[in-house]
């Protein structure tokens, strides 16, 4: 599982603009530090995605 942090810098409002800020965060408490550190850079808008390989992306895929 992967877990991403994505941020928009200071000043931008779309979120066209979302950055990756971390890939490496593995629990709540790293999120955390990541965003209060982002923060007081002036990033915002923190989104959470999580990647979970473990699981198909599909069901029905097909044989080859």
């Amino acid at each position: 599982m992967e877990i991403i942090l994505w941020g928009l810098p200071a000043g931008e409002t779309d979120p066209i603009h979302q950055v990756i800020l971390a890939t490496n965060c593995r629990n709540q408490a790293d999120i955390a530090k990541v965003k209060k550190v982002a923060s007081a850079d002036g990033w915002h808008s923190f989104r959470i995605q999580v990647i979970d390989g473990s699981k198909p992306d599909f069901v029905g895929a097909i044989n080859l």
